[in-house]
């Protein structure tokens, strides 16, 4: 499929020496809590984490602090066909996993 035609939730778990400071939600009050990285692409979620890892163009938190690929919090459907669906569905599962008590940087 072209660049552009569909688009992928992943969430990647973060070491959990990542500062948390600039999470979208810290969870201050619970040290245990796992730091997660939900981003968005049109590159299967393999392939991004990839480039996170290997690109200066990435996520700091992704590419410094990354993990492993956390499939399990994907979230269904695993790939939409807009640009505009997925930012949507980034956010909302991003928030999701805050309410959920993990702590969460990007999901614009």
């Amino acid at each position: 499929m072209p660049a552009g035609e569909e688009y992928y939730l992943y969430v990647v778990e973060l070491d959990p020496s990542v500062p948390r400071r600039y999470a979208k939600c810290p969870q201050l009050d619970d040290p245990d809590a796992v730091s997660l990285y939900v981003g968005q692409s049109w590159y299967p979620p393999h392939i991004r984490f990839e480039l996170h890892k290997e690109e200066e163009r990435a996520s700091r938190y992704a590419r410094d602090y990354g993990v492993k690929l956390r499939p399990d919090l994907f979230g269904q459907p695993p790939s939409v066909k807009s640009k505009w669906l997925a930012l949507l569905r980034e956010r909302e599962l991003a928030e999701e996993l805050c309410r959920r008590g993990y702590v969460v940087f990007g999901g614009h």
